[in-house]
């Protein structure tokens, strides 16, 4: 008896909302290009390897809003098991059906819309037996079998699948090294943190017009990126952290805090809440008082 497959509505996937994205090193012009060269018998999977918070993720998302294709996300992780990567079996009423799991969703999803972006988050996450998996989809088979219910999920002629992954460089931690025969499959972009004319674009695009506290930040999370590499902090401040604190900044002032304590309270909330360790939250809330002139208990 065949067991029936749950049904995908592709058009959950379309983005509604996406961020503003700034680009930095052409990196939407070579998503572009990786989708365009993909077909039904060929795939040009990306691999984004950078910091949290510099805009590996939020890219692909940018790239799939502008084409107005479905962008399948998973999150992977550690607790990744075959039933998220390839399904499961699930009882819905009286009938057993088959719940695709992300990597043939992601071939139906690009079937029925004609294009799509599938992005693994955090790949090196991923346990490396769970990685195998994923090899059958990014090389010349191009396809998952799904070996409960005996079929093989393909590519139809004239659809398009970009399969994209990000992922932190090992300093990081929490993460597993990638399986050598899974990273050789990807062509590798490596993402850094922004020049500082993009990150002023980039608070700009969030509504951030404030120059002498763009300035401070953005000299802030200079100086954070070198303590970094000097070892003298374990997380540096991306532009996703930058946004936080103005955006915070900027609601606060709004709900009628005053300036002085807003600016305390967001960087207290959006930066050192970041650092767990107490001689990190104690060398972060040094530089801030010299840098912004406001105290910020540690």
């Amino acid at each position: 008896m065949e067991i029936p497959v749950l049904p995908i509505e592709w058009e959950h996937f379309v983005p509604r909302h996406v961020p503003p994205y700034v680009e930095v090193d052409g990196e939407l012009e070579l998503v572009e290009a990786h989708f365009e060269m993909c077909d039904h018998e060929h795939v040009y999977p990306l691999l984004f390897e950078g910091p949290p918070g510099v805009g590996k993720t939020l890219c692909f998302a940018a790239f799939a809003a502008r084409k107005k294709i479905p962008i399948i996300q998973a999150d992977l992780s550690e607790d990744v098991r075959r039933a998220n990567l390839i399904g499961k079996f699930v009882v819905v009423g009286n009938e057993v059906y088959f719940s695709l799991g992300v990597l043939p969703a992601a071939i139906e999803v690009a079937n029925q819309a004609g294009g799509a972006v599938l992005v693994l988050e955090e790949i090196s996450a991923c346990p490396p037996r769970m990685q195998k998996l994923i090899n059958q989809l990014l090389d010349w088979r191009f396809q998952v079998y799904v070996d409960e219910i005996g079929r093989v999920f393909r590519l139809r002629k004239g659809a398009k699948l970009l399969v994209g992954a990000t992922t932190n460089p090992a300093i990081w931690g929490g993460t597993w090294e990638l399986n050598p025969d899974l990273r050789a499959r990807f062509y590798v972009k490596r993402f850094d943190y922004p020049p500082a004319d993009k990150e002023k674009e980039i608070l700009e695009r969030y509504g951030v017009h404030n120059s002498e506290l763009v300035d401070r930040l953005i000299t802030l999370a200079t100086e954070t990126r070198a303590a970094l590499r000097d070892g003298q902090l374990s997380t540096a401040l991306s532009p996703r952290d930058l946004v936080q604190v103005a955006l915070a900044y900027t609601n606060y002032v709004h709900r009628g805090m005053d300036e002085r304590k807003a600016l305390s309270t967001a960087l207290r909330v959006a930066v050192l809440g970041k650092y767990e360790e107490d001689v990190e939250r104690r060398f972060v809330a040094r530089r801030i008082e010299s840098i912004f002139g406001v105290r910020v208990p540690c």
